[in-house]
């Protein structure tokens, strides 16, 4: 039996300002059910909800220009004065808003905020969206969102869709849909065969939380076979708590960096043919802290798998939660995966924790 759970946003601090709407210049419209926001209030406060408006209106250098609400990552700056807009491709825009309130659907009822009462708006993305420079060399997409008769769809349109097993599923104000995996047997299993081989470039990114640190090495994503230097995944707590780690098969690199439990963290490794791995977390680049058994890469395109490690090997069942993945066939650029992990704002806000 499949059990749909709800995680709660704990971190809600209250919503103390909610001010009476001004007719003028007030932003309105249909709501774009697609774009939840977060909203973080100049006394501290925060608020989840949908906004009654599709576009932003801001005034600088270039005119008046409307920015979809579709199109926009996040607005830092106090909105009483000028803003910057980062966009989720990349382009940053600044300006002043022209409008004075904002409506807010909220589990509340709908609330009117001034616009100078918000430090900052981040926009959750809609499902399944990437930039279309992160659709380059996409071969697998996980959200998570739906699941129907065993099978995880795949938004790569590369048909790698997934069959799961004794999985639960969760969704996160912050995070949208989970996969929750029980630490015993959740697993998802999916075809490698188009995935890239040997020492050809790749990247392997998801979004993880895990219950805890101690229980052993947990196998977040990844794909390949028995022979040494055969594998390719993402593996948690290989040797000690906290490790963040690429197994690539009795061998493999350590990332500069513990983590913590019940944290979300988005955890990627690109690959670029023959040259030492990269491990980004949260967006940034880390530092690799060591090795073991000096390692190799000459990948296999089998034993495709999430929460679990299938090979001979077998086990490694993560205990705690994977929200979204993806595999490209080449390896990313820098500013490539802050844009990933931007593409989620309220990641850190996900069951009321803070990285």
């Amino acid at each position: 039996m499949h059990v749909l759970r709800i995680l709660p946003l704990s971190v809600l601090c209250g919503w103390a300002i909610a001010l009476a709407e001004t007719p003028a210049n007030t932003t309105s419209g249909t709501a774009d059910t697609n774009r939840a926001v977060i909203v973080e209030l100049t006394d501290g406060s925060r608020l989840f909800g949908t906004p009654s408006l599709q576009a932003l209106p801001f005034s600088n250098a270039l005119g008046v220009l409307t920015i979809p609400l579709a199109q926009v990552a996040h607005v830092d700056g106090t909105f009483s004065q000028t803003n910057l807009v980062a966009m989720i491709n990349g382009d940053r825009l600044s300006g002043t808003p022209t409008w004075e309130t904002m409506r807010l659907n909220t589990i509340f009822g709908t609330v009117s905020i001034g616009r100078s009462n918000i430090l900052q708006l981040s926009v959750l993305t809609g499902k399944g969206n990437l930039p279309a420079s992160l659709r380059d060399g996409l071969l697998l997409h996980y959200i998570f969102d739906t699941h129907d008769s065993g099978t995880i769809p795949d938004n790569s349109g590369q048909h790698c869709a997934g069959s799961y097993y004794d999985a639960d599923w969760g969704t996160s104000l912050g995070m949208g849909g989970l996969l929750v995996c029980n630490g015993a047997n959740t697993r998802v299993e999916f075809s490698a065969e188009t995935f890239p081989t040997g020492t050809a470039p790749r990247t392997l990114a998801a979004w993880v939380c895990q219950d805890t640190v101690t229980g052993g090495r947990f196998y977040v994503f990844g794909y390949g076979g028995n022979p040494r230097g055969s594998e390719f995944r993402l593996a948690l707590n290989e040797f000690t708590p906290g490790q963040f780690s690429l197994e690539t098969g009795a061998g493999g690199w350590h990332a500069d960096i513990s983590l913590k439990p019940r944290c979300w963290y988005h955890l990627a490794i690109a690959y670029d043919g023959g040259r030492t791995p990269r491990f980004y977390v949260n967006g940034n680049e880390v530092a690799i802290a060591g090795t073991w058994t000096s390692p190799l890469i000459r990948t296999l395109a089998e034993g495709g798998a999430l929460g679990m490690r299938r090979n001979q090997e077998g086990g490694g069942y993560l205990k705690g939660q994977i929200a979204e993945v993806a595999a490209w066939q080449r390896a990313l650029r820098s500013e490539e995966f802050r844009t990933l992990y931007q593409l989620r704002p309220s990641a850190d806000y996900a069951n009321g924790v803070t990285n």
